[in-house]
């Protein structure tokens, strides 16, 4: 994982505070998003091979992102997609694959995350 100024740290968790949710990004072909962290109670919570939960902390979200998730590359605003079962970018970079297994075509669908970018910015 990139390291983080203390300036992106805040943001990222004034965002999970404010509701917003975050992915891990790997470059793998491209940029793919993993996994969910998002504020749950007094907690940040993550999902990526399993789930667990962390003190709601600037500190502890740093612990997280740089020691725990270090093998991913970025971090970016995701929403959750029931239709495709995984997270998408908000922001439009990054690709999701679809890991729904009730679409006709195959689950390595991948999503840009440009429709979500729209709805999120009131342009859909």
């Amino acid at each position: 994982m990139k390291n983080f100024s203390n300036l992106e740290l805040k943001a990222i968790y004034d965002g999970l505070n404010n509701g917003l949710e975050y992915s891990l990004v790997t470059m793998e072909h491209g940029g793919y998003i993993h996994g969910r962290i998002y504020k749950s109670g007094d907690y940040i919570h993550y999902q990526v091979h399993g789930s667990s939960t962390i003190s709601n902390t600037v500190e502890d979200l740093k612990w997280l992102l740089t020691v725990l998730f270090k093998g991913f590359d970025d971090v970016t605003p995701s929403v959750y997609s029931y239709e495709i079962f995984n997270s998408v970018d908000l922001t439009g970079r990054y690709h999701s694959i679809d890991v729904s297994r009730y679409h006709d075509e195959i689950p390595e669908t991948i999503y840009n995350g440009e429709f979500y970018y729209k709805i999120a910015n009131g342009k859909a």
